[in-house]
């Protein structure tokens, strides 16, 4: 298996985008079962938040879903 982790500030703006692009990419290859896409942020102010709105209606104009949450980055991600 594949991991890959994207990795922002808050985890609530650049890598929850990123994350739900090669999420959509890595299903249209039909890659889902070897690649296991991630996000993380550096701090922890806003763990467990949603995408940032503007964020999330950038996706939304592209036809991507963005589902995951804010979360900190953790020793065992590396």
């Amino acid at each position: 298996m594949i991991r890959i982790l994207l990795v922002c500030h808050a985890n609530i703006c650049r890598s929850p985008m990123a994350e739900a692009i090669m999420v959509q990419l890595v299903n249209q290859a039909g890659l889902a079962d070897k690649i296991l896409v991630d996000s993380a942020g550096t701090h922890c102010e806003r763990v467990g938040a949603s995408a940032y709105f503007r964020a999330a209606e950038v996706l939304e104009q592209h036809g991507i879903e963005a589902h995951s949450r804010a979360r900190q980055l953790q020793y065992d991600d590396l």
